[in-house]
C-alpha cells in the first residue's frame, strides 16, 4: 500500500471506488493498466493506484473528512457532558428539599448500567447490526460537509464489518459518549455539592428498612476500598427518619454518591473503552481486500495477470530475452480470437463458438480482447493467425499474455502456406515459452479441440 496512507485508509479508498462503480469494475485504458502494473509492487498496491486515479481530487477528501469528523465528535461529546452536568443540577434541585439518595443514585447510574449490561450481552451476538452502516451514512449526510458522499461512509462500514472491526468501532463510539455524559455528571455533581447545602435521606413505604440499609452498605464497599469516606450503619439508619443535620453526614452521603458515580460508572466505561480500542486496532490490522468477491477477482486478473515472465530462458539472435509464459489457472467456456487473419479467410473459423472476440488488427482491438479475457477467462482459447506472416516477438508476446487468461491454448494457422510454415510457428512458439500450445492447420480438428471447453 502507499506509504503516505495508513493501511486502513488505503483500503477505504479502494472500497469507496468499488461502491461508486457497482458490482463490476469499469474498463481501463491499456496505458493506465500498464502504468499501474509497473508502479504497484503487488495486487493491492495496483488496485489502490487505480482507485486513486479514478477518484481524482476526491481521493484527497478523506483526510479533511476525518478531521471534520473528529471535531464533530468532540463537539458532540462536549454537548453531552454539558447535558449530563445540567441534568445533575435538575436532579438535586436548589437544596430546599432533602435529596433521596437511593433515587439519585439510580437516576445517575441506572441508565448507564442497563446499557452496559445490554452491550455485554450483545458481544455474544456477532457483528454490528446490518442497519448500522446505513444509519451512519444517513447521519453523516445530515451534517453538511462532514463526509465526501454516501458511498464513502458506506465503504468505510463495509471494510470495518469485513474484519469484525465494525462492532468494536461502534463500541468505542458508544463508550466515549457515555464517558462524556458520566464525566459531565461528575463535574456537575461536584459543583452542586460544593456550592449548595443538601440534606440526604432515603424513603420507603412498603419495603423493610433493613433492606435499604444493606443496599447502601453494599454499594459503599467498593468506593470505600479506594479511600472515599462512606456512611456507616448508624448514619444510614438515622437517615431513614430524615436528613441528619451534620457536616459529617452531608460529606459522607456526598462521597457515597460521588464514589458510586466514579466506581460504578466512569471506571467500567473507561476500562471498556480501552479494551474495545485495543480490539479495534487488532481488527483493523487484519483488514484485507475480499479477493473472493467478483469485483476484486476481476481487478486481480486485470492488474495482476497470471501470464508472467519467469526469467531469461535463452537468448535469440537479436539479443532479446525469452519469456516463459504460464497458462491461467481459472477459466470457463470456449473462445476464439483472430490476429491479422486474411480477409478471405472465413470467420468465425469454428461455427457455434460460445465467445467470439473477432479479428484483432489494431492495438485498440487487441487491448479490448485482452480486457474481455481478463474479466472472463476461458477454459480453451483458439488463436487464429496468418501462417504467412512472421512469428515476430510482438505477436508471440501478445499470445503469451492471452495464455494467462485461459486453461488451454491452441493456434490455428490460416492461409495457403499453413502446411509449409507449421514447423516455423511451432519452433518460434516453443522458443517463446508457448510450447504448451496446440498447433492446428485445419479448422475441423481445431473445432473438435475447442468443443471440449464449450459452455
Amino acid at each position: 500500500m502507499s506509504a503516505a496512507l495508513p493501511r486502513w485508509q488505503a483500503l477505504w479508498l479502494i472500497g469507496w471506488e468499488r461502491r461508486r462503480e457497482g458490482e463490476e469494475p469499469q474498463p481501463d485504458p491499456p496505458e493506465q493498466l500498464a502504468h499501474w502494473r509497473k508502479e504497484g509492487a503487488d495486487a493491492e498496491q495496483r488496485v489502490l493506484l487505480r482507485a486513486q486515479a479514478r477518484l481524482g481530487e476526491r481521493a484527497g477528501q478523506l483526510a479533511p473528512a476525518l478531521r471534520r469528523a473528529r471535531w464533530a465528535l468532540g463537539a458532540v461529546c462536549a454537548l453531552i457532558a454539558l447535558a449530563g452536568g445540567a441534568g445533575v443540577f435538575t436532579l438535586l434541585g436548589p437544596g430546599e428539599r432533602p435529596v433521596n439518595v437511593i433515587w439519585t443514585w439510580l437516576a445517575l447510574l441506572g441508565p448507564h448500567l442497563v446499557m452496559l449490561a445490554l452491550w455485554l450481552a450483545g458481544l455474544s451476538m456477532g457483528g454490528g447490526a446490518p442497519w448500522s452502516g446505513r444509519s451512519l451514512a444517513a447521519l453523516g449526510q445530515r451534517i453538511p460537509g462532514l463526509v465526501p458522499d454516501r458511498a464513502a461512509i458506506e465503504a468505510l462500514w463495509d471494510g470495518l464489518r469485513q474484519s469484525g472491526a465494525g462492532r468494536w468501532a461502534l463500541s468505542v463510539l458508544s463508550h466515549l459518549l457515555w464517558l462524556s455524559a458520566l464525566a459531565g455528571a461528575l463535574l456537575g455533581l461536584l459543583l452542586a455539592l460544593s456550592l449548595r447545602r443538601y440534606g440526604f435521606t432515603w424513603e420507603t413505604t412498603i419495603l423493610p428498612a433493613a433492606w435499604f440499609e444493606s443496599l447502601v452498605m453494599t454499594l459503599a464497599w467498593l468506593p470505600g476500598l479506594v479511600g472515599l469516606p462512606q456512611p456507616d450503619a448508624g448514619l444510614v439508619a438515622a437517615s431513614g427518619e430524615g436528613p441528619v443535620a451534620s457536616d459529617l453526614a452531608r460529606r459522607s452521603w456526598s462521597f457515597w454518591l460521588v464514589g458510586g458515580l466514579v466506581v460504578y460508572g466512569i471506571l467500567p466505561r473507561l476500562v471498556a473503552l480501552i479494551v474495545c480500542r485495543w480490539r479495534l486496532q487488532r481488527a483493523v490490522q487484519r483488514l484485507q481486500l475480499p479477493w473472493q468477491q467478483p469485483y476484486y477477482a476481476v481487478l486481480q486478473r486485470r492488474l495482476a495477470p497470471r501470464s508472467t515472465r519467469l526469467g531469461v530462458v535463452d537468448a535469440d539472435s537479436v539479443g532479446d530475452s525469452v519469456e516463459q509464459w504460464v497458462m491461467g489457472g481459472v477459466g470457463a467456456g470456449a473462445a476464439v480470437i483472430g490476429l491479422d487473419v486474411p480477409a478471405d479467410w472465413p470467420w468465425p473459423p469454428v461455427p457455434g463458438t460460445s465467445r467470439d472476440h473477432g479479428r484483432c488488427e489494431s492495438r485498440e482491438q487487441r487491448a479490448a480482447a485482452l480486457q474481455a479475457l481478463t474479466d472472463q477467462p476461458a477454459e480453451r482459447l483458439l488463436v487464429v493467425v496468418e501462417a504467412a506472416q512472421s512469428p515476430d516477438r510482438g505477436t508471440l508476446r501478445f499470445i503469451g499474455e492471452l495464455a494467462g487468461h485461459c486453461r488451454a491454448l491452441a493456434l490455428l494457422l490460416a492461409g495457403p502456406d499453413r502446411d509449409r510454415r507449421r514447423d516455423l510457428w511451432r519452433d518460434a512458439a516453443g522458443r517463446r515459452g508457448l510450447d504448451g500450445a496446440v498447433l492446428f492447420v485445419d479448422a475441423e480438428p481445431a473445432a473438435r479441440w475447442l468443443s471440449g471447453g464449450a459452455s
